[in-house]
Formats: C-alpha cells, sequence, structure tokens
C-alpha cells in the first residue's frame, strides 16, 4: 500500500469521509422514519443495514490494493516524443495557416487592382507585387512514387 505524508492527499480518507457521511445523512432519515412508523423491533433493520454497508464499504476501501499510477520509462518517454510531434505539428499547420490567409488576402488585394485598373479610376494599385503561394510538395514514399524508382 502507498503510504502519504498527509493524511488530506490520501484518497482513501477522502473516501471513507465521503461514506461516513452519506451513512450519517441516511441514519438522520431513518431514524425519525422508525420511529414515526412504531415498526417495533422490526424498525432497527434499516439503521442497522446502513451502519453494516457503511463498515463493509470502509473495510474495502482501506484493503483495497493500491492503483499504480506511475508510467515506466519507456512509456514516459513515449509520451514526451507524441507530445514533441503534436507540438510540432500544430506549428506546422499554424504556419500553413498563416501562408493561406496571406495568399487569400493577396488574392484579394489583385482582384481590387484588376476591377480598380478595368474602371480606370486607379493605377497605383497595380504597383503591388503579388506573392505568389506555393504549396510544399506532397512526399510519397518510394513505393508510391513511380518516378523515384530507379
Amino acid at each position: 500500500m502507498a503510504r502519504y505524508d498527509n493524511d488530506d492527499k490520501d484518497p482513501r480518507s477522502k473516501a471513507t469521509a465521503s461514506v461516513w457521511g452519506i451513512a450519517v445523512g441516511m441514519m438522520g432519515i431513518c431514524i425519525p422514519l422508525v420511529a414515526i412508523t412504531d415498526a417495533g423491533g422490526k424498525g432497527l433493520i434499516l439503521p442497522t443495514f446502513v451502519l453494516a454497508a457503511a463498515a463493509v464499504s470502509t473495510v474495502v476501501i482501506w484493503f483495497a490494493p493500491a492503483r499504480r499510477n506511475a508510467l515506466s520509462g519507456d512509456q514516459a518517454q513515449e509520451i514526451d516524443m507524441m507530445k514533441q510531434t503534436i507540438f510540432d505539428l500544430h506549428e506546422h499547420v499554424d504556419t500553413l495557416d498563416r501562408k493561406v490567409e496571406d495568399y487569400a488576402l493577396q488574392a484579394r488585394i489583385n482582384q481590387a487592382s484588376i476591377s480598380t485598373n478595368s474602371s480606370g479610376a486607379s493605377v497605383a494599385a497595380n504597383a503591388v507585387n503579388p506573392v505568389r503561394f506555393e504549396p510544399p510538395p506532397i512526399v510519397t514514399s518510394r513505393k508510391d512514387n513511380p518516378s523515384t524508382n530507379s
């Protein structure tokens, strides 16, 4: 079993407090009900079951085997590599998004300059040099790309 320096951090303490808190609430409800119904000797069955259930739950909580949450070194390293890969992918996607936005803005500027030139209102828009967006080539494996096969 895992030992905790501080009982407040021990999840078993919290679970036990929760079980007994609910049990006390149930006792607070069932004792007046027993007194009102005047059930005689049978009226003690419900409070007895509440206490027995809370006691059994407490024993199960404290004697249950501790869960293992620690990861092995290889698993932790693999998770770190996955996090780094996801971070790199996010950066790549953000870069592509900015390039697409720049391309869309440049296309709108070009469209505006074309419409302005056709109306003859302004020639200054023609001075804008459009930046062409060339998407990166799609990398395929050698098996998929017949031009790279030798």
